[in-house]
């Protein structure tokens, strides 16, 4: 089983949704996975979450916000073999982290499509 970076950007800003966030992780039927957060702030709390819920969290309080560089940054301390770049505000059902490591390893062919990126694409070419 391969190791996956689950990595987690924010401002550090809504607690309660960063909680969620980390529950719905800790929930995951695929038990072989990091959390790196990369934050504006809040470093101290977001680690009181992550030891209430027992789980073991790099975070990496940047003192600035930027969605690619925080990325980025968080990228760079990760230890995975695969990186799911996640926002702190969606809540994952318990199968999800399972079914994307089923997909690519169902098929080489597929990497990663940020949402963003696949917008402008798909606005460019009509």
């Amino acid at each position: 089983m391969a190791l996956i970076s689950i990595v987690i950007n924010t401002a550090g800003k809504n607690l309660v949704s960063i909680r969620r966030l980390l529950y719905s992780i800790k929930q995951q039927n695929y038990n072989q996975y990091e959390v790196v957060i990369a934050t504006e702030s809040n470093g101290v709390k977001i680690r009181q979450i992550c030891e209430a819920l027992g789980l073991k969290c790099v975070i990496l309080e940047t003192g600035y916000w930027n969605r690619c560089l925080t990325a980025d940054v968080a990228i760079l301390k990760s230890k995975g073999e695969l990186v799911a770049i996640l926002e702190d505000d969606i809540e994952l059902e318990p199968s999800w982290l399972s079914k994307m490591i089923k997909c690519i390893n169902n098929d080489k062919r597929i990497g990663c499509v940020c949402i963003l990126m696949l917008l402008i694409l798909l606005a460019v070419n009509q």
